[in-house]
C-alpha cells in the first residue's frame, strides 16, 4: 500500500494495495470468543474512526445497518471459522473500496494433496485433436490458442463434442498445481448479447459470467473477472497493449504527430519513475503536438506521483477541493506511527505531523487537511507541446480519479473511454490488525469536501467522448481523433 502524501490532497491509501471486502472462503481454526472479539473491534473502528460512517448511516440507513450487524453477529456466533467472509459482508454494505477486511497472511487456498486431486479430475479432452471440418463453420474460434494475462494458464478453444456451437477453453499448460493439461477452464455458449460463460476458478468451482471478445477477437474478457485472456495464435489483429492496458510504464512514439504515455498506477515509489520517463523523453514531448495518456484501470496511489506530468499538460490554474479528517485518537496514533517510515520525504513527514497535531487538538469530530477548503496550483509557463492531450481513464480509481479531476481543467485535455472507477470520496487509508492477529482492517480516514453535493464514488467521472466496447482499438481511436483536430 502506498504511504506517500501529496501537497494538495493528503493521499495515503492506494486502490490496488487494498483488498476487496469480500474475502475468499478461507477457514481458520478461530474460536467463537476470538471471532466475536474481532467482530466487535471492526464495529468499534467503523463507528468511531471510519470517515464515511455518519454519511452512509444517515436517516433510515442506520436502522438497516444495525439490523445487518445483529444478523451477522448471530452468524459469526454459529460459524466463527467464517469470520473473514462475515465481516467482509458487513464492510461491503458501505460500498466503499477504500474500506476492507483481509487475511493478515493469506494461506494457501488448498493443500498440495488437494491441488493434486483437483489436477487429476476428469474428464480430459485431447488438446491436439483435429477439429472436424463440419463444425468449423459453427465454431470459428476452434483451434485458436490463448493465454491468461496473469501468466498462469495457456489454453486452446475447441468445439464442444456435445454441441459444436459451444466453445470450450481447454488447458494446454498451467503453472497452477490445481490444473493440468486437458481440463476445461471455461465454457462459452452463444447468447443474444454475445456469449454467456462458465468460468472455473482455481479450486474448480464454477462462476457464471458474460463473456466478450474484444479487438477483433484478440482478447476474451469475462465480466467480474480480474484476468483477461489474450489470443496467442493466430497473431492478434490489434496490438494487445491497445486492448488490455499494459502493466508497464512507457512513453513512446505512435506517429510523427502523436506519442503515448502509459500510467498503470500512481504508487508513491513510482513517482520518480514517471518523472524520469518524462525527463528522458523531453525531446520527444517538446516536438510532438499530440499526447495520448493511457490511464485505464490506473490503481491509484499518490497524487504527488503525477505532479511532474501536470507541467506538460497545464494551461490554467488547477483548483482542487481539499479533504477533512476524522478526528479520533486511534487515527492520530496510527498517523503518528507512520512518521517512523524511513521512505517518507521531509515534506511528507511535515504533512503527517501537521495532521496529527490538528487531530489531537480538535474541538470537534473533523479537522481540515489544509488551511483552506480548496487549493490552487499554478505552473510558471504553458508548454508549447503537446498541444492536445487525450486521456483514457476508464476504471482509474483513487488518485487515478483525482488525476482526471485535475487534468481535465486544462484546455489541452479531452477525456475518452468510460467512467473512472469512482473511489475517491473517502480516502487516506489506515490499517490495524484484529485482536486475533489473523486479519487486517483498513478504513478511510478522510472525506472530500465536495460532499454531499458532488459525489464521485461508485459513479466515476464521465468522459468527454465515450468509446464503445465495440471499438476494436481505443488507443488508435484517440490517436486518430487528436490528429484530425486543427489548430
Amino acid at each position: 500500500m502506498s504511504m506517500i502524501a501529496t501537497a494538495r490532497r493528503f493521499t495515503i491509501g492506494s486502490l490496488a494495495g487494498i483488498a476487496i471486502s469480500l474475502l475468499p472462503s478461507v477457514a481458520f481454526a478461530q474460536s467463537r470468543e476470538d471471532a466475536l472479539k474481532d467482530f466487535e473491534f471492526v464495529l468499534e473502528v467503523v463507528r468511531q474512526d471510519y470517515a464515511g460512517f455518519s454519511d452512509k448511516t444517515a436517516g433510515a440507513k442506520a436502522v438497516e445497518f444495525e439490523a445487518l450487524v445483529r444478523s451477522k453477529r448471530a452468524e459469526i456466533e454459529q460459524t466463527p471459522k467464517k469470520e473473514g467472509k462475515i465481516i467482509g459482508d458487513v464492510l461491503a454494505w458501505f460500498n466503499d473500496r477504500h474500506t476492507s477486511y483481509s487475511s493478515a497472511s493469506l494461506p494457501g487456498q488448498a493443500s498440495p494433496n488437494a491441488d493434486k486431486l483437483l489436477a487429476s479430475q476428469g474428464p480430459f479432452l485431447p488438446i491436439n485433436r483435429l477439429v472436424p471440418a463440419k463444425t468449423s463453420a459453427k465454431q470459428p474460434l476452434a483451434g485458436t490458442a490463448w493465454a491468461s494475462t496473469d501468466g498462469i494458464y495457456q489454453a486452446v478453444i475447441l468445439s464442444d463434442p456435445a454441441d459444436p456451437q459451444r466453445a470450450l477453453g481447454v488447458i494446454t499448460s498451467s503453472k497452477s498445481p490445481a490444473w493440468s493439461s486437458g481440463q476445461v477452464k471455461f465454457v462459452l455458449t452463444p447468447s443474444a448479447h454475445g456469449w454467456s460463460g462458465t468460468y472455473y476458478m482455481r479450486d474448480h468451482s464454477a462462476e457464471t459470467a458474460i463473456a466478450k471478445f474484444l479487438g477483433k477477437n484478440s482478447v476474451l474478457r469475462f465480466a467480474s473477472m480480474s484476468v483477461d485472456w489474450v489470443r496467442v495464435k493466430p497473431t492478434p489483429a490489434v496490438p494487445l497493449d491497445n486492448i488490455v492496458p499494459s502493466a508497464d510504464f512507457f512513453l513512446r512514439r505512435l506517429s510523427s504527430k502523436t506519442a503515448i504515455l502509459r500510467l498503470p498506477n500512481f504508487y508513491g515509489d513510482n513517482g520518480e519513475k514517471i518523472e524520469n520517463l518524462l525527463d528522458d523523453n523531453r525531446v520527444l514531448l517538446e516536438n510532438t503536438p499530440n499526447l495520448v495518456i493511457d490511464a485505464r484501470n490506473n490503481s491509484g496511489g499518490s497524487d504527488r506521483s503525477y505532479s511532474k506530468l501536470m507541467e506538460w499538460i497545464y494551461t490554467r490554474p488547477i483548483y482542487s477541493i481539499d479533504v477533512e479528517f476524522r478526528a479520533t485518537a486511534r487515527n492520530a496514533d496510527l498517523y503518528e506511527a507512520m512518521l517512523k517510515d524511513p521512505s517518507f520525504s521531509p515534506d511528507t513527514i511535515s504533512q503527517v505531523r501537521r495532521i496529527v497535531t490538528r487531530i489531537r487538538n480538535a474541538k470537534g469530530d473533523w479537522v481540515n487537511g489544509g488551511d483552506k477548503p480548496f487549493s490552487i496550483t499554478t505552473f510558471p509557463r504553458i508548454m508549447p507541446n503537446p498541444k492536445r492531450v487525450g486521456i483514457i481513464a476508464t476504471g482509474a480509481g483513487s488518485s487515478g480519479d483525482q488525476f482526471v479531476l485535475d487534468a481535465r481543467q486544462s484546455r489541452k485535455v479531452t477525456t475518452f473511454g468510460g467512467p473512472t472507477a469512482g473511489v475517491i470520496d473517502y480516502s487516506n487509508v489506515l490499517e490495524a490488525t484484529s485482536p486475533s492477529k489473523l486479519f487486517i482492517l483498513r478504513w478511510a480516514t478522510s472525506r472530500s469536501m465536495r460532499l454531499p453535493d458532488e459525489p464521485i464514488d461508485n459513479v466515476g467521472i464521465q468522459p468527454d467522448i465515450p468509446i464503445s466496447e465495440q471499438v476494436d482499438d481505443p488507443i488508435t481511436f484517440v490517436q486518430s481523433w487528436l490528429e484530425r483536430q486543427v489548430d
